[in-house]
């Protein structure tokens, strides 16, 4: 969460990926303002649910992965992580790893080139309840910095990065808080300097950098001013005009804003998402079906609506008006799913999926399911030689750690209860290599 980079889950501005599957493009590159569809008057919302069909299984090749979370990463991460961005935060060539955790201290973990992290000292060691993370270069010194937004005590931290591995509290700097659950950095005025969006439950804020990391809230010029319950944000150029859009994942109602081009956006759900209301954690994109647009892909749960928790499938016509694909997905789970990311496991150039199940709420660990892409856009269940790890899986890293040329994934679980109580189950995190 840099010029040109692919995203996989969350919307930040690097989320670590296979650059061969044409995903997202998050850093602003300028251009024409957004087409706008003719505006209509929404039919009634239809909170239908896709019906249940048998699943199909995927027969095909895929990727196998060994668990390596024992010898490879450090003891300790058995918290309420609730976000992960994969980074190279010290700058030696190897990617890193910057955990958001809930209530607790977050954490920079330090890859050493073969993919074996430790623990970071340099991070200060404050506990909020940490709900997601943007990564970028604020000050513009060609070092990564960290942003946490925080959610029930509300204070947002932004740490820059001091280049000898310590990090500087800057906090004060990011003047717009409030319950806020997720974080979005790009380029938004085209002037070189990485800028922030913040989702709240409440007004979405927009923060444009002077270009040295001190912030200008422009939050009533760029975005209409009305209130959502945001749960998570992802830039995406899904009407194909050359600037970064923005999708929020909603308690109860998903939204597109379009870019002008310059940073400015008009919010245009009523022209593009089918009416359907969703209690929606997390929403990522990915071109499917190889027709050169960004789909999308909505995870969903049931916690404070009596929505069904089944996930939804997107598909764009091109210009960025999505209609309904859930029933290209040949099993749809209706366990809470908070967090997806699409992959490319089968060697086809085609975004997969791995959704994971969760039950924060019960005293069982969730588990992780894999979907491989058909090629066009079909999602069909798929059993890895090794299932992936259990865990209440809530954000998922991909990435290269051990730079063999193979994708390899670190799982961000949240335990259920308390952590390091015998009602603790579930958050352990895992760190898998591909095989």
């Amino acid at each position: 969460m840099y010029t040109v980079m692919t995203l996989f889950t969350k919307g930040l501005t690097t989320k670590s990926a296979l650059a061969a599957i044409p995903l997202a493009f998050l850093t602003a590159c300028g251009g024409g303002g957004g087409s706008t569809p003719t505006q209509t008057t929404p039919p009634p919302i239809d909170n239908t649910q896709p019906p249940v069909v048998e699943p199909e299984t995927y027969t095909g090749a895929i990727n196998s992965f060994s668990n390596v979370s024992v010898q490879n990463l450090p003891t300790g991460l058995s918290a309420q992580c609730m976000d992960v961005e994969a980074h190279d935060m010290d700058g030696d060539g190897d990617t890193d790893l910057v955990l958001a955790i809930e209530f607790g201290a977050n954490i920079v973990l330090n890859n050493d080139g073969n993919g074996v992290f430790t623990r970071s000292t340099g991070l200060p060691d404050s506990a909020h309840d940490s709900e997601d993370i943007a990564v970028g270069d604020f000050n513009n010194n060609g070092l990564l910095d960290v942003l946490f937004v925080s959610e029930d005590d509300q204070v947002n931290e932004l740490f820059l990065n001091q280049g000898n591995g310590t990090y500087l509290d800057a906090s004060s700097r990011i003047n717009f808080g409030g319950i806020s659950n997720a974080v979005v950095t790009t380029d938004l005025n085209n002037d070189g300097a990485m800028d922030v969006i913040i989702g709240n439950v409440g007004q979405l804020g927009v923060l444009i950098n002077d270009g040295s990391g001190f912030f200008t809230n422009e939050t009533q010029t760029r975005f209409s001013l009305d209130s959502y319950r945001v749960q998570g944000l992802t830039l995406a150029d899904v009407d194909n005009d050359g600037d970064l859009d923005l999708l929020t994942a909603d308690e109860r109602r998903n939204r597109i804003f379009i870019n002008n081009g310059d940073g400015f956006f008009t919010d245009e759900t009523s022209g593009r998402l089918p009416n359907v209301e969703d209690e929606t954690r997390e929403v990522i994109t990915a071109d499917i079906d190889n027709d050169g647009d960004l789909d999308i892909y909505y995870a969903n749960v049931t916690f404070l609506t009596n929505f069904a928790a089944n996930n939804r499938l997107l598909l764009n016509n091109g210009s960025g008006v999505f209609q309904e694909a859930t029933s290209q997905l040949s099993t749809n789970p209706s366990d809470d799913t908070f967090s997806a990311a699409f992959v490319e496991l089968t060697g086809d150039d085609t975004p997969d999926l791995i959704v994971p199940s969760s039950f924060v709420f019960g005293n069982v660990a969730g588990s992780y399911a894999v979907y491989a892409n058909d090629a066009t856009g079909r999602f069909l269940k798929a059993n890895l030689a090794t299932a992936l790890p259990l865990g209440n899986g809530f954000d998922i890293a991909t990435a290269d750690f051990n730079n063999d040329g193979k994708l390899d994934m670190y799982l961000c679980n949240r335990s259920t209860g308390n952590p390091g109580t015998s009602s603790s189950v579930g958050g352990t995190d895992a760190l898998v290599f591909g095989d």
